[in-house]
């Protein structure tokens, strides 16, 4: 019965959402992939399926933590992640790794890898392989964010298919994302949260090598708050018949409240487009 009162609440929401492509249901913002795919109709969702969408993940790290009082305690971090070009190799978000100043974050260790519709798989992250963006490119502080990109390698090789790397795509581009959920846990944990959504803007820094995607997607809980957890997530275009990694969504991302329209400075979500040096970076071995 539970279920069958969410399936109806999503139909009656994206009926009801004319132009909007996140809905809001139950506890968090996100669709469950189970109520996506029986809902979306459109050329790319059935490419959706558990088999072409097991690339998706998340990192889970221990770091150490420090309070006011100088005391260290153990934490845990996690984002969103996916093996992209070849299998075991994960696109992910520096900022799980290193501080905004660049220095690794305290304690680090214990990495693993868990595809979302394969929760009994746990793979290590291998963090001697790890190439960060910022640190690659000599990236300043203030800049940090621009470049919030990592690289690193699992000590098994897994991902039957690999997401491809796209070029920064052009407004207007709609687009899938599937990400760990926010702050509020949901009913199927595991499960990832996913929607459509569309590139807004995209901004090009003339003085550095970057582009910056503004999208309407919806990454925070239902009460609009932040929370650890989708960053690192890919914005998956359609192209050739197969989803493609353009971008990797940054520690920015908010809610539209109450049905509002979309506007870029107040509740955009951000991701890090692939410039040619991005994307160069990207398949260096």
């Amino acid at each position: 019965m539970r279920t069958f009162l969410r399936i109806l609440l999503l139909s009656s929401i994206l009926i009801g959402a004319s132009g909007a492509f996140a809905a809001i249901i139950g506890p968090d913002s996100r669709l469950s992939s189970d109520a996506f795919w029986a809902l979306k109709t459109n050329e790319v969702a059935p490419l959706c399926s558990p088999s072409n969408v097991n690339s998706s993940g998340k990192i889970f790290c221990s770091v150490s933590v420090k309070d006011s009082s100088g005391a260290i305690s153990t934490s845990q971090s996690k984002a969103t992640a996916q093996i992209v070009l070849e299998k075991g190799t994960v696109l992910t978000v520096a900022h799980l790794f290193i501080n905004e100043n660049g220095s690794p974050r305290l304690g680090l260790r214990d990495c693993y890898f868990v595809p979302f519709f394969q929760p009994e798989v746990h793979v290590n992250l291998n963090l001697k392989s790890l190439r960060l963006l910022p640190s690659d490119f000599n990236i300043s502080p203030d800049q940090f964010w621009k470049y919030d990109v990592a690289l690193v390698k699992l000590e098994s090789a897994i991902g039957e298919h690999p997401y491809p790397i796209a070029a920064t795509p052009t407004s207007g581009t709609k687009g899938i994302l599937i990400a760990l959920d926010s702050i509020v846990p949901c009913a199927f944990e595991l499960d990832p949260g996913m929607q459509e959504c569309e590139v807004k803007t995209v901004v090009r820094d003339v003085s550095l090598p970057t582009q910056i995607l503004y999208t309407d997607c919806d990454m925070m809980d239902i009460k609009g708050t932040q929370g650890g957890g989708p960053s690192g997530a890919g914005f998956l275009v359609l192209q050739e018949g197969q989803l493609k990694v353009a971008g990797v969504l940054r520690g920015e991302y908010h809610s539209l409240p109450n049905g509002s329209p979309y506007d870029r400075t107040q509740n955009s979500t951000v991701f890090v487009g692939f410039s040619p040096d991005i994307l160069k970076w990207l398949n260096e071995k």
